[in-house]
């Protein structure tokens, strides 16, 4: 995936601007469900240090399970509406023992730290969730350059001419590694123990932000870059990827 950071309050997709200062949507109503410690306590968190082996040791480690698995910035709103979403849609709705999150914190903008990733693991605040801080973005570019190492071409191809990315596509800037997304994986999927690239994800939501003020749709890809982003509600979508892919709750 290609992305531009344009400054401290704004991440770019490919040279358009997608807020990510201010949130436009709703804080959700805080569910406590078996599993889920007080809501917004912060979570213990685990620093990688460059290294693949620890989130693929805790990959494999609840392969019993299915896994959600997060790359996000830890203070931008887009990512921590995503993280909500998957609070929400899938952690609080699944039982513990047939769901694991693994989420995530990478350096994206100017205000992401290690501090700010603590800050933030109270998003999703439960048993079966561990939280990681990956300081070099190993794991973003793990997977720009593993499952998602085709995404340029396949994008070149998939968005029309008139399409409102297309200019903003092909003035792209420097390669970014992946975040802003969230991904399953089915159960009995493994991560290769020889390999620092992770497995290809079951189903995903590479969530682009909101464009247009209080109340915009997400854009964002789903399962494919063969066609054009799509647009509505981040929850819903991640409702909907959770129950196409994994079942009813």
């Amino acid at each position: 995936m290609r992305w531009n950071v344009l400054g401290p309050a704004y991440a770019g997709l490919i040279g358009l601007v997608f807020a990510c200062a201010t949130s436009q949507r709703a804080e959700p109503t805080p569910v406590n469900s078996p599993g889920a410690f007080a809501a917004g306590s912060r979570q213990p968190l685990t620093a990688l240090g460059g290294s693949m082996s620890t989130l693929r040791g805790e990959f494999n480690a609840h392969a019993d399970q299915w896994r959600v698995v997060l790359v996000v910035s830890p203070t931008c709103n887009e990512c921590v509406l995503g993280a909500r979403a998957v609070e929400r849609e899938i952690m609080a709705r699944y039982p513990a023992e047939r769901v694991h999150a693994s989420v995530v914190w990478i350096p994206m903008l100017a205000g992401d730290n290690e501090a700010a990733a603590r800050a933030s693991t109270g998003t999703i605040a439960r048993e079966n969730a561990r939280h990681f801080y990956d300081s070099v973005q190993a794991v973003g570019w793990a997977y720009d350059r593993g499952p998602f190492a085709d995404m340029d071409e396949r994008v070149e191809t998939a968005l029309p001419a008139s399409h409102r990315l297309r200019e903003a596509w092909e003035k792209r800037g420097e390669h970014r590694p992946q975040w802003d997304l969230y991904m399953l994986y089915a159960p009995r999927v493994r991560w290769d123990e020889q390999s620092e690239s992770p497995p290809a994800p079951t189903a995903w939501i590479r969530h682009l932000g909101r464009h247009g003020g209080e109340g915009a749709p997400s854009s964002y890809w789903r399962d494919t870059l063969d066609a054009p982003p799509v647009e509505g509600d981040l929850y819903l979508a991640m409702r909907a990827m959770a129950e196409e892919t994994i079942g009813p709750p």
